[in-house]
């Protein structure tokens, strides 16, 4: 649903409908007022959370949140800080989802279950939101988090558990991708509309996971960003069908991500990766077959030069999907 911007404060708060999104800043505040209407800018905003201003006198702090459907998305700018996310704020909302938190600009010291460590600009970190978390920044600092319910991102990293606690770099390849979407989307969310905002972060959700790809498969729902990954296989594939070591293992290193996650992409239109490389094979095979320019070939020669190892094996296999043996097939 439509969040609400503040737009003034006096006695009292004025609220304005917003686009999709809320814009907050504490200058907006009295001073007498400015810690505990931030307080309140945060849980309600945000999440159940407590918090400090290590200087009171040079408090200052903007946060933008937008919120539709399972997606949240929050932008902060905020001077030196302490945040914790107490046991009593888990029981109180019992929020039950995950987030891809970056920091833009500074530092950011994260504790929590899985231990201690420093974000700063150009990594990302995975919170759970089940858990108490503390937070602090000695200066100025910037960032962005999306949050999802713990099911969607599970259905995209199953071992997602075993992953959270750990920083990861932002600054090359899929990660820089969905960190400069995730930016961009900070900016314009407030002028999409629920559609485009949620498509938006669907997308940077499954960029972020395919970074991760390296350490835990990757499951998730059919997107762009997949479908194009899947074509660029299946023509390297048809490209590469000559060469007798060509499998799926082959393919995963030449794209950077695993066997599993190959696997995982062909899952999607229900042939397993292994059945792809063999049935290029043999249509190239059946190419050379009935080309009058291979005539002068053996049946063995042909198998060989479709990058089967075994004659034998490639006859089984192509009377099985043309149900004609290859001598048949050429006459």
């Amino acid at each position: 649903m439509p969040l609400i911007q503040l737009i003034s404060v006096g006695r009292g708060m004025v609220w304005q409908m917003a686009g999709l999104g809320a814009s907050y800043n504490s200058s907006e505040f009295s001073y007498e007022k400015r810690r505990a209407s931030w307080q309140q800018v945060l849980s309600t905003a945000y999440s159940g959370i407590s918090f400090r201003w290590k200087n009171e006198n040079d408090a200052c702090a903007e946060l933008f949140h937008c919120d539709v459907n399972d997606f949240q998305l929050t932008r902060f700018c905020a001077s030196a800080a302490e945040y914790s996310r107490e046991l009593k704020h888990v029981r109180n909302d019992d929020s039950e989802s995950y987030g891809f938190m970056s920091v833009l600009s500074g530092k950011l010291a994260i504790s929590d279950k899985f231990g201690s460590r420093v974000c700063t600009a150009g990594n990302f970190y995975i919170i759970d939101h089940s858990q108490p978390t503390t937070m602090y920044n000695d200066f100025h600092v910037t960032g962005l988090v999306i949050r999802l319910p713990k099911k969607l991102l599970k259905a995209n990293l199953p071992d997602v558990n075993d992953i959270c606690g750990k920083l990861f770099k932002a600054d090359v390849g899929s990660s820089r991708l969905a960190l400069d979407y995730l930016n961009s989307i900070s900016q314009q969310a407030d002028l999409m509309s629920e559609q485009e905002f949620l498509f938006s972060c669907r997308q940077v959700t499954d960029l972020f996971s395919l970074s991760l790809d390296g350490m835990t498969e990757v499951q998730s729902a059919e997107t762009t960003v997949q479908n194009i990954l899947l074509s660029r296989i299946k023509q390297y594939v048809r490209g590469e069908v000559t060469n007798p070591d060509l499998s799926t293992t082959l393919i995963a290193q030449k794209f950077g991500v695993t066997p599993r996650y190959i696997q995982m992409l062909f899952n999607k239109i229900d042939i397993t990766g292994r059945e792809y490389i063999r049935n290029c094979r043999l249509e190239y095979s059946r190419n050379l077959l009935q080309s009058p320019l291979q005539r002068s070939r053996s049946i063995t020669e042909i198998a060989f030069a479709a990058g089967f190892s075994s004659s034998a094996h490639f006859s089984t296999a192509f009377k099985k999907r043309y149900g004609v043996t290859p001598s048949a097939a050429r006459s």
